[in-house]
């Protein structure tokens, strides 16, 4: 992993260099899970966002379970999520997102993002 160029198979967005290695770790992990065919060079700063708030969304989960009553927490927590499903409405990568876009999953697989989020 770490900072090498990935992109997706069409030639779409490469990854930024210099990322930090938490941030580049999720971009090895969502970007493989992304609709290809559907991404562009112009998509890398909203998948650079999305990596950016999943990677904060971890830290603050993790916080949180520490300590659920803390109201600075679930704050950020919930304007995180919000930022998360904004930002993945774009780049189609719920179900329904997939299907008003018309992105095909074959019904075969296993929706990975599911998983991930999850």
């Amino acid at each position: 992993m770490g900072n090498a160029d990935t992109s997706t198979p069409d030639g779409g967005p490469d990854k930024p260099k210099g990322l930090p290695q938490v941030q580049s770790d999720v971009w090895d992990e969502i970007v493989p899970m992304l609709p290809g065919d559907a991404l562009r060079q112009r998509d890398a700063f909203i998948l650079y966002e999305l990596t950016g708030i999943i990677a904060a969304l971890r830290q603050i989960n993790g916080e949180w379970l520490l300590d659920p009553k803390d109201k600075d927490l679930r704050c950020a927590k919930m304007q995180y999520t919000q930022k998360l499903i904004q930002l993945s409405g774009l780049l189609g990568l719920s179900p329904a997102d997939r299907k008003r876009i018309q992105i095909d999953t074959p019904k075969e697989e296993k929706d990975e993002l599911d998983e991930f989020i999850e």
